[in-house]
């Protein structure tokens, strides 16, 4: 079978120009397109999936695209830049030059072992990883690549039964060598430093994958030093390889991904087609069912100096725990900046970065996995110095000890025995582990009523139970799951029959009340949180609108509003009856399809919140019929182009 695999790989190189010898960059340039309309954002887009360019930085946002080009190639590009009247600089103005002077930096520091002053070949870390010899750290072999290379895990475990268990990967891009660098340097900072961590090691177990993309990375180093996928044959391809961050089940094929074998986010025949990932799956599911509890999963990239979030095969959608995602992103940027000053950002990945299907930190999550992230690591480029692995390594680690912090800490947590706060008014926001709603026990509810609780549980597992209830027919009371970071609804359960357990996840619900006809008598319910702490969403504006008529101006206080926004506001009268909702103002970056920033307005249609309008730019909408009375604003923006916001009323 090898012996194949070497003929089908010989026969690709000889008809592959970029496949013999070894690759040179003399007279490539690396250009920083700045964009700062959205035109010119879009024009960039259709570069980046043209396939012809080396997109270093992928265009989402307003701001830099890094853009390498080959000597045939700069006229053309710098036409399109300038057609669409873009700045740009030449950031690197001989890409031969920079990697010619990591290769000399790398030779004269290389002594033919890891000493994390140099960039190793695999044969070096295969000597670290095979001489390995410690009491709390032990070496397996999880799989092999396409080339035969084997795939290593570092277990590093102070003994005992499986722990609560935090799985690090590093290099699945090739050309990314930083990651394999900071990935053996972390085992070897556990290994050396066995008794400074002696704490952490009996609360958790630490797994490291120093070296996935091992045929792609010394490909990188004797041939192409930018090259980024595999090594795979392509059946009825001249190109190889695929792009292993693009081969995991979850989102398989989907943005930022190609169908095309010779596109650097070649997606693979299907999930799980290239065996490197094969070996990461296989890994997981093996060690859970052995007891092994995952409970974070960081895969370490470059660059960018982002902490990127789940999920990130879409912009503007989020896990339901990603205001416990994105507190720990921030407490781990923090640590991470004081070791040296680097600044990071962190947030939701395709927010932040773009929108990529197939990635392992997605899969991870969706997985069940409960904190994941890609670690988008420090430079400008994806040559970073050898002289920078330490510095990187160290604040690298500084953060993942805060990840490591967050799983000791992160304990199931039983229910109270009974709840510990009581609502009595008609709506109201409820913060707590539990809590009661008694709500006109002893009087009626008037026909046309409706009632909106705010209910942020502590945990991730909600158990609500109707104690009683004198509502009749066509009333009903609702549990709706709300994401705060989209401004979208999500699951809903109608809480219908006395004495029945419903179970639901999350950590922001609206609790709607509507009555029908006639006069009804009132109810009490509990709800009672247990798990994973999960935190409640941090809007950017919130405030529930309870009087019967009313106005409300945002941003509070005028000026303009920010970028990465999410607000809410209920419109929720006290007293029973139709209303209308008039927006005074409007000033929200445009665009045809309202995708960077807008309001949307939801109302209650057919027992369920449903969108009815999403809006931007200066016109004013016209008004807004709401039969029961509610209505959810929502307002999201981007990372670029803010306005002075927008106004309403109701009466």
């Amino acid at each position: 079978m090898k012996v194949a695999i070497f003929l089908a790989l010989a026969l690709v190189a000889l008809s592959s120009g970029r496949e013999t010898g070894l690759r040179h960059f003399k007279g490539y340039k690396v250009f920083s397109a700045l964009t700062t309309t959205r035109d010119q954002l879009e024009a960039l887009r259709v570069l980046f999936f043209s396939d012809e360019y080396d997109f270093w930085t992928t265009p989402n946002g307003l701001g830099v695209t890094d853009i390498m080009a080959a000597p045939e190639q700069i006229a053309q590009l710098v036409e399109v830049l300038e057609q669409h009247g873009m700045n740009y600089t030449i950031k690197f103005n001989d890409v031969e030059k920079l990697v010619e002077e990591e290769r000399e930096a790398n030779t004269r520091a290389f002594s033919g072992r890891i000493d994390w002053v140099s960039y190793p070949n695999y044969a070096a870390i295969l000597d670290f990883l095979t001489t390995i010899n410690s009491n709390i750290a032990t070496v397996s072999v999880i799989g092999q690549t396409t080339e035969g290379r084997d795939i290593h895990v570092v277990k590093i475990s102070s003994g005992g039964p499986p722990k609560k268990s935090i799985l690090i990967d590093s290099n699945i891009h090739a050309r990314e060598w930083i990651a394999g660098a900071t990935g053996t340097w972390i085992i070897n900072e556990l290994i050396t430093n066995a008794d400074t961590y002696a704490g952490i090691l009996e609360e958790v177990d630490i797994y490291v994958i120093p070296m996935i993309n091992a045929d792609g990375y010394e490909y990188s180093r004797t041939n192409d030093r930018m090259w980024r996928k595999t090594r795979s044959v392509n059946p009825g391809s001249s190109c190889m390889g695929c792009d292993p961050n693009r081969n995991f089940r979850f989102m398989w094929g989907g943005e930022s991904t190609s169908p095309d074998p010779c596109s650097d986010i070649y997606h693979g025949t299907g999930p799980f087609s290239e065996p490197e990932t094969q070996a990461i799956e296989n890994f997981v599911l093996a060690s859970e069912a052995a007891g092994v509890q995952f409970l974070a999963y960081m895969t370490l990239h470059s660059y960018a100096n982002m902490w990127l979030l789940p999920w990130g095969y879409t912009g503007g959608v989020y896990p339901p725990d990603f205001p416990a995602q994105l507190s720990l992103g921030q407490a781990a940027i923090a640590a991470l900046r004081a070791v040296s000053g680097t600044i990071y950002e962190t947030g939701q990945g395709a927010d932040l970065l773009y929108g990529v299907g197939g990635a392992s930190d997605d899969w991870a999550k969706d997985h069940g996995i409960k904190y994941t992230a890609t670690i988008e690591m420090r430079g400008n480029s994806f040559v970073l110095p050898p002289e920078q692995i330490i510095p990187n390594s160290r604040e690298v680690w500084a953060g993942l000890q805060v990840v490591i912090q967050r799983v000791i800490e992160t304990v199931p947590v039983e229910e109270d025995p009974t709840p510990v706060e009581t609502v009595t008014t008609c709506g109201g926001e409820v913060e707590a582990s539990s809590a009661r709603i008694n709500f006109q026990l002893d009087a009626t509810i008037p026909a046309g009523q409706t009632c909106i609780w705010v209910v942020k549980p502590t945990f991730d597992r909600t158990r609500v139970n109707l104690v009683s209830s004198g509502l009749l027919f066509g009333s009903g009371i609702y549990f709706t799951e709300f994401n705060a970071y989209s401004g979208t609804p999500g699951n809903q359960v109608e809480i219908v029959n006395v004495g029945e357990d419903y179970i639901l996840s999350g950590n922001f619900f609206l609790v709607t009340l509507t009555v029908g006809t006639g006069p009804n008598q009132g109810f009490s319910l509990d709800w009672y949180s247990s798990g994973l702490a999960g935190g409640p969403p941090a809007f950017s504006g919130f405030a529930a609108l309870t009087t019967p008529t009313g106005s409300y101006s945002y941003p509070v206080g005028g000026g303009q509003y920010g970028n990465s926004e999410n607000a809410l506001f209920i419109v929720s009268p006290e007293t029973a009856g139709a209303r209308t909702l008039t927006f005074t103002r409007m000033d929200v970056e445009n665009d045809s399809s309202c995708s960077y920033d807008a309001v949307s307005v939801l109302t209650w249609v057919n027992n369920q919140y449903s969108q009815i309008a999403r809006f931007c730019g200066n016109s004013l909408p016209t008004p807004f019929s709401l039969p029961t009375g509610l209505a959810l604003v929502t307002f999201t923006s981007d990372s670029s182009v803010t306005g002075t916001g927008f106004g309403f009323s109701w009466a």
